[in-house]
């Protein structure tokens, strides 16, 4: 398994949308929970705070609001073909006017999370 050593932020524009990537390295369940908490109240103004966490063999994922499985979930299914762990990424979205669609969506959010590991 692969973890991260600090905290990373990393910005993408994809169709007029901004896409903010904040990724944790976190020891347990409740610390990344905090972290959600805090990103959800620093961006209460963004349209969508979507997350994926793993934390030995616990996961969990969430669109917040965007289509079911379109940012979550694929977020997770990165983490663990990456074999990631340890570790919260919560991707922030301001709607910039334009619709990415279901495809779109997906490869948004993977690529902006892709994108801050390979950073790291």
């Amino acid at each position: 398994m692969y973890c991260i050593e600090k905290p990373h932020v990393k910005l993408f524009e994809i169709k007029k949308s901004k896409f903010i990537c904040h990724l944790f390295p976190v020891a347990n369940v409740e610390q990344a929970k905090e972290y959600i908490k805090e990103i959800k109240i620093k961006f209460s103004d963004a349209n969508h705070n979507c997350y994926a966490y793993k934390v030995g063999s616990v996961a969990r994922c969430d669109d917040d609001g965007e289509p079911n499985k379109t940012a979550g979930y694929p977020m997770l299914e990165i983490l663990n073909m990456k074999e990631m762990d340890n570790i919260l990424v919560m991707v922030t979205r301001y709607f910039g006017g334009i619709k990415l669609g279901a495809g779109g969506l997906i490869r948004a959010y993977t690529s902006s999370l892709t994108k801050a590991l390979n950073e790291c």
